[in-house]
């Protein structure tokens, strides 16, 4: 069995999240993004999620970053 690991890196640490698929982890990180460019007045309604995904760096002004690594979990 595969988890799916989503680490948010930012200014005051780093966040992780375990989870059961891809989609999983990819669909919290762009909910998030969403949810923190309203708070800070940004327009990424016409983005799509990859869009946003790629582009999440520069918007955040270089402080916060996505990735999702792949782990085998052993018994």
């Amino acid at each position: 069995m595969n988890v799916f690991v989503l680490k948010f890196d930012h200014k005051h640490g780093t966040d992780i999240a375990v989870h059961s698929s891809k989609d999983g982890a990819f669909a919290s990180a762009i909910l998030y993004m969403r949810s923190a460019a309203a708070e800070w007045g940004e327009e990424v309604e016409h983005l799509s999620d990859d869009e946003l995904w790629r582009l999440w760096a520069e918007l955040s002004g270089e402080t916060e970053f996505f990735s999702i690594d792949e782990y085998e979990v052993f018994e």
